[in-house]
């Protein structure tokens, strides 16, 4: 009986094992940042003990390729590293696995080589749109910790130079910066995987709801498992995880229609303004009790009523004239209007825009008249070990020529990005308008991302000037070099200008008194300095006041009487007049918005290099 009980057995697990490897399968395997094709060696071995053909890259200036490392790989790099190892291979009908960050490289390859996959499994990995970075998809622009980033990489401080391989090696951060293209139809056409390593500790549930991967996944009808595990779950249950692989490479993705919950519903438009002024918004939330209309043409939130279809609706106004940001309130939670694309760039709450038009048009309504070129750029910053975002404004007619322009650096705000200047600010249609009007000089403008990543203090504190300090350090030693070097700028103080709003406002007003040998032209839109930065950081310049007035061009302030810096603007101009230093004071109606830093822009264009 025994002799039969152990035949049987064996029997059961022959065929369990004939099962696991009846379809030989070959996978193409990549692993996370830092890490290398080390990290999946054991479960790589079960799939090859399985009978499948096992491929594990390791990336550029990673694991055993460390020696290969530099700033200067990116994301690029990376997938070409996996096209290249299908394609000098000879590889067919693959299942790709991407682990982590290699999300973003496997991504790149179905972009570059769908004819050659099977299918594809993303393990507990980056799942990122068209034209989307690491850094972008996480919704910032990097880690927040600047001591992981330095002379390009993002560091790996564990590591000692004592410590034995494998080991995980410092990364350069254009790989988290660069964006992936996800573009050809073939691809997104793959059966797909989506696997969440979830702790046992850990809700699943709870992760769907946050993890904008897990949502992305769904959204594409890919199949969505789970596994039990932290994000190296394959060194903690290599087997579990091999297995895990060859189950999912039979998963069908299901049709879109299917995951999309009801019917199409019907379009309607929000906001909708009307010619008398009047603004209508629409939202729709069947499930909400409670909806508000919050925007700054609005003394407080007003409701909103709800029709039989679920969509909530308000008519307010008439509204004066502008672009102002709002968004809606839906039983307590803000959002902004989804049936709007203009939203309000920031590195929190991004609210709607709404542009109510004035006859004649506003400076920062588009009008028939040459328009310059926006571009968006990236440099390497050795003052925070990162790579940076910036924009830059080049005003009609400069690809055209060989003309060389002065250039305005214009600061935004805390918690705003490099972009506001440009969606909220419209910096670029209003110099458009007064470069037509022959009323501003044509000008390079620079937008840089003003967040030096520690932090924002109270401008009246000593730890703002210290801030301020890095950006001057950021702007000088980093940003300035690399605007010089890519554009046709004057390298001459008395053409250079720069100015900014709120934080922006006080790094300006640092970064100009600081370098007076590089800017002759100060805007401060809703800002101050103390007494004590001024004589702690520039004692020369207020002590002596007819050299500081003879070397710049202007000093301007501009300030809303609802300002909550008010006040302290106007303490600080009492100081500049006590210290007998030249300038133009601007005060208008309202607070710390950008209808009035759009003003103060427009004022300090028409003065700007004259």
């Amino acid at each position: 009986m025994k002799s039969c009980l152990f035949r049987l057995s064996l029997l059961v697990l022959v065929l369990a094992g004939s099962v696991r490897a009846a379809e030989k399968l070959t996978y193409v395997i990549v692993h996370g940042a830092t890490a290398g094709g080390w990290e999946w060696k054991k479960t790589g071995k079960f799939l090859s003990d399985d009978g499948h053909e096992v491929h594990r890259a390791t990336l550029t200036g990673l694991g055993e390729r460390m020696h290969l490392n530099s700033p200067d790989i990116d994301l690029e790099t990376h997938i070409n590293d996996v096209v290249n190892l299908i394609l000098f291979e000879d590889l067919h009908d693959i299942v790709l696995t991407g682990h982590s960050y290699g999300g973003m490289v496997i991504t790149g390859v179905m972009d570059r080589l769908p004819d050659r996959i099977r299918h594809v499994v993303f393990l507990d990995a980056a799942v990122p749109d068209d034209g989307m970075s690491l850094w972008g998809l996480f919704g910032g622009r990097g880690p927040q910790d600047p001591s992981r980033f330095a002379d390009g990489f993002m560091q790996v401080p564990w590591v000692k130079p004592d410590t034995r391989p494998p080991h995980n090696v410092k990364q350069s951060i254009k790989c988290f910066s660069q964006p992936v293209s996800y573009k050809n139809p073939a691809a997104k056409a793959l059966n797909v995987t989506y696997v969440a390593f979830v702790p046992k500790d850990k809700s699943a549930e709870d992760r769907a709801k946050t993890d904008k991967s897990w949502q992305r996944a769904v959204s594409r009808g890919w199949t969505v498992r789970t596994f039990p595990g932290g994000h190296v779950a394959q060194e903690e249950d290599p087997r579990g995880v091999a297995t895990l692989m060859e189950e999912a490479a039979g998963d069908r993705n299901k049709p879109v229609a299917a995951v999309t919950p009801g019917p199409r519903a019907a379009p309607f438009q929000s906001p909708e303004v009307h010619a008398d002024g009047k603004v209508t918004f629409r939202f729709r939330a069947p499930g909400a009790t409670k909806v508000e209309l919050s925007g700054q043409f609005l003394k407080g939130n007003q409701p909103m009523q709800k029709d039989e279809a679920g969509i909530w609706s308000i008519t307010v106004g008439p509204v004066e004239p502008n672009l102002y940001p709002y968004n809606f309130v839906a039983d307590g939670v803000g959002t902004p209007d989804p049936s709007n694309p203009d939203l309000f760039p920031n590195e929190r709450f991004k609210p709607s825009l709404v542009d109510v038009p004035a006859s004649p048009p506003l400076l920062h309504a588009v009008r028939n008249v040459p328009h310059g070129e926006m571009s968006y750029c990236y440099y390497e910053s050795k003052t925070l070990g990162r790579t940076r975002p910036l924009l830059v404004y080049t005003p009609p007619g400069y690809r055209g020529s060989d003309d060389k322009y002065p250039v305005l650096y214009l600061v935004s705000g805390t918690t705003d990005t490099e972009e506001t200047w440009f969606k909220a600010g419209r910096a670029n249609v209003i110099l458009d308008n007064l470069i037509a009007e022959k009323k501003a000089v044509p000008m390079i403008v620079v937008m840089p991302y003003g967040n030096m990543m520690g932090g924002t203090p109270m401008p009246s504190s000593p730890q703002a000037a210290e801030m301020y300090q890095v950006f001057n350090e950021e702007l000088t030693g980093n940003i300035l070099p690399y605007i010089e070097e890519n554009f046709r700028a004057i390298p001459d103080r008395e053409k250079r200008a720069i100015a900014g709003f709120s934080r922006g406002g006080g790094q300006s007003l640092f970064a100009g008194f600081r370098n007076p040998d590089k800017f002759a032209w100060i805007g401060s839109y809703a800002a101050h300095l103390t007494p004590e930065v001024c004589e702690k950081y520039f004692p020369e310049l207020v002590s002596q006041p007819e050299a500081t007035n003879a070397k710049l061009k202007l000093l301007w302030l501009g300030v809303g009487k609802d300002d909550f810096l008010y006040q302290p603007a106007l303490a600080f101009e009492a100081y500049l007049k006590e210290k007998k230093l030249a300038h133009q004071s601007f005060v208008t109606e309202g607070g710390h918005t950008w209808m009035n830093a759009r003003h103060y822009l427009a004022e300090t264009l028409q003065l700007f290099f004259k």
